[in-house]
């Protein structure tokens, strides 16, 4: 992991926030990103990025030192409403978007084809290191402007990364359901927005550093410096300076 900022410190205190960063939208929302749900692009979000190019080989990557099965968690529909409910509420766009994106989020067949999108990258819903990686990426890639696949070899590092951190972070793993959940599905929502937001703005150079300076900021309150690392094949690794 790179060694400035340390995520466990950043997984802490979304911890200590109660739902991770998708309470922390900031600029991440209908004002950054353009408009409402149909501008984002969320009816056709992948994740983990939009185009579908070859899987690399897999790197491999050791094992935590404990037990990560204390990441994943039983999923309830009532818990999913209630934090759908809570992520709306926090929306900053006008009314008019914020009824489109909660059409998108009650669709029945966003959790189904979000999570068929994971599986594509060996990630699941219920896992609350997977959820992580693919708020990390995504919001590397906005903040540098990257808007395509990650590679298989990467997103496979970057989990092991996560569950490296989780499992560090007192409390996480031995969480209820409810709490973990909560995170899991605030992180994905989360990361829906910012990649969305990218892809739709990769052909506006302006709103896509825009959109990368929200991810900066919304990243910084968490005290995730991300100009401080790079995505690699073998996970995030400490920039080059100079």
């Amino acid at each position: 992991m790179p060694p400035q900022p340390a995520p466990e410190a950043h997984l802490a205190k979304e911890r200590a926030h109660g739902t991770g960063a998708g309470d922390r939208r900031g600029d991440l929302d209908g004002r950054a990103a353009g408009g409402g749900p149909g501008r984002l692009g969320l009816e056709h979000h992948h994740p983990l990025g939009h185009r579908h190019g070859p899987a690399r080989d897999l790197l491999p990557q050791p094992a935590p030192a404990a037990n990560s099965a204390g990441l994943r968690y039983t999923p309830s529909p009532e818990r999913r409403r209630a934090n759908l409910d809570r992520f709306l509420a926090g929306w900053r766009g006008d009314a008019k978007s914020r009824r489109e994106l909660e059409a998108v989020l009650r669709d029945p067949t966003f959790m189904p084809k979000l999570e068929a999108e994971l599986g594509r990258f060996g990630l699941r819903s219920d896992n609350l290191a997977d959820a992580y990686t693919v708020w990390w990426i995504n919001v590397w890639h906005a903040a540098h402007g990257v808007t395509g696949d990650p590679t298989q070899a990467s997103v496979k590092a970057v989990k092991a990364q996560s569950e490296r951190a989780m499992l560090a972070t007192p409390g996480l793993a031995g969480g209820d359901d409810a709490g973990k959940q909560a995170m899991a599905e605030a992180l994905l929502l989360q990361a829906v927005l910012i990649g969305s937001a990218a892809e739709q703005a990769k052909a506006d150079p302006a709103q896509l550093r825009q959109i990368g300076d929200a991810a900066r900021r919304s990243a910084r309150g968490f005290g995730l410096d991300l100009d401080a690392f790079t995505l690699t094949d073998a996970g995030f690794v400490p920039a080059r300076s100079g």
